[in-house]
């Protein structure tokens, strides 16, 4: 790492994994490292995970959807049970650390994007890729290239570091200048249900919630109002919500969701693409098809050619 132009707490940070396999990152819940030169950080290279078989799962919008939904949820089980050792819906393993300053969480620092538990088989893997829309055969290559390590060993090995990175924050915002800095902040001029960490867990809750619902209830028909009426918000602040915590629409997201499912269906059952888009909440098979293309690049049928061409030499 080129430490002339860090910050010391970069510095610190670029060195938390050295001598490891780990890789390491931090989701910054309170903007500490936008608030003062001595903390800050890159936002793309350690607010992000950034190994290859990482980046890879998140160049689809499904696949990155997945993944900020599995970022919220160890941010609430690490709130709940402090540091802890988990995986992601990909099978990487990570140690999930919270950073808290007056008892309250403002940061999530996190070490591994290692393999901690048995090895995924290729097929496996290809189903996931087929259904996050990436490409299998890259996604096998790149698993194998994921370093391995026990949760024991690295639990052992990092939580000290990260533990020492959190004491850093703690210790910079024990300044006078520093305090001040942060009440400054919190007087932003922002509407108040979506100031501090309440409002950032209003808004994870209310996101989550839109995600179960899109998830279980894909194939039926969900408009957003309705689904704001549900958890008892406006449209409009769900709406808010929800692409504040995502990055996308509801509607968008469920459009994903409902070719995702498509997708799998189209590979594994022989059921015509009429009845696959009724199965999964398209009540227009036109539309359907012109949704499908626009996030898979192929038609319904092209689709399911070109991965059945792929199952047949293992089906021999």
């Amino acid at each position: 790492m080129n430490t002339m132009n860090a910050g010391p707490f970069e510095t610190l940070f670029g060195l938390l994994p050295a001598g490891t396999a780990c890789r390491v990152c931090l989701t910054d819940l309170a903007g500490l490292t936008e608030s003062h030169g001595d903390l800050r950080l890159d936002s793309d290279r350690w607010q992000v995970h950034d190994s290859p078989f990482c980046l890879l799962v998140k160049g689809s919008a499904y696949g990155q959807s997945r993944c900020l939904r599995c970022k919220q949820a160890a941010a609430h089980k690490a709130a709940r049970l402090g540091a802890y050792v988990g995986t992601c819906h990909m099978g990487i393993g990570e140690l999930v650390f919270p950073a808290k300053l007056g008892g309250k969480i403002v940061a999530i620092l996190h070490a591994g994007q290692v393999r901690t538990g048995p090895a995924l088989a290729p097929e496996e893997l290809r189903r996931k890729a087929g259904r996050i829309g990436v490409d299998g055969a890259r996604l096998v290559r790149l698993w194998k290239r994921v370093p391995r390590m026990s949760p024991g060993v690295l639990l052992e090995v990092m939580a000290p570091r990260l533990e020492a990175a959190a004491r850093f924050i703690q210790m910079f915002f024990r300044s006078e200048s520093a305090r001040a800095l942060l009440r400054r902040a919190d007087r932003a001029p922002i509407p108040q249900e979506d100031s501090g960490l309440r409002g950032l867990a209003r808004r994870h809750m209310l996101s989550n919630h839109g995600i179960e619902i899109a998830r279980r209830e894909y194939n039926r028909v969900l408009r957003t109002e309705r689904v704001a009426e549900r958890l008892g918000v406006s449209s409009a602040a769900f709406c808010q919500a929800f692409r504040g915590d995502t990055g996308m629409s509801f509607k968008d997201y469920l459009l994903q969701v409902r070719v995702g499912a498509a997708k799998a269906l189209l590979v594994d059952t022989g059921s015509s693409v009429t009845y696959i888009a009724l199965e999964t909440g398209f009540a227009d098979p036109n539309y359907f098809s012109r949704a499908f293309r626009k996030l898979a690049g192929l038609n319904p049928s092209e689709y399911r050619e070109k991965f059945w061409r792929l199952k047949k030499p293992r089906q021999r």
